[in-house]
């Protein structure tokens, strides 16, 4: 009995230094680009658990209001309870509850800093694809 409840004090104590060094659950982006629901999940850096990055496609499909700006947000474990936002663009620091961040329409990788609010936006190519004698030289749809 000892044994055990030795073995399960571990457990939970590996547990808690598990979750006290990430210092903010999961972080994703939310916006006008998903209908403000469906998170779109940001993966960890596992040498410094306070950052994430993505990757971010915004087309005019995501623009609902045709102006060419997307706004975004980040949040934590797909819950209002935590967010961040800021009104700078391509980077700045977002604070709780802050307002949405203005995205130009745009391929981007973004970045976030959960114990900062850092975040930065870097525009990337966009999409690559092939082309050859093995298309007939043709772009590849979808």
């Amino acid at each position: 009995m000892k044994k055990t409840l030795l073995l399960l004090s571990m457990i939970v104590l590996l547990f808690s230094i598990e979750t006290m060094s990430q210092p903010c659950g999961q972080v994703s982006l939310i916006g006008e680009f998903n209908g403000w629901s469906g998170d779109q999940f940001m993966t960890r850096n596992p040498e410094s658990p306070e950052l994430f990055t993505t990757i971010l496609i915004l087309t005019a499909a995501s623009d609902p209001n045709g102006d060419g700006i997307v706004e975004t947000k980040f949040r934590a474990n797909a819950d209002w309870t935590v967010n961040w936002g800021d009104a700078a663009f391509p980077s700045g620091i977002g604070t709780q509850n802050g307002p949405n961040i203005p995205v130009p329409i745009g391929f981007y990788k973004v970045t976030f800093n959960c114990s900062t609010g850092a975040y930065n936006f870097i525009t990337t190519c966009g999409e690559i694809g092939m082309i050859g004698e093995f298309n007939g030289w043709q772009p590849m749809n979808g």
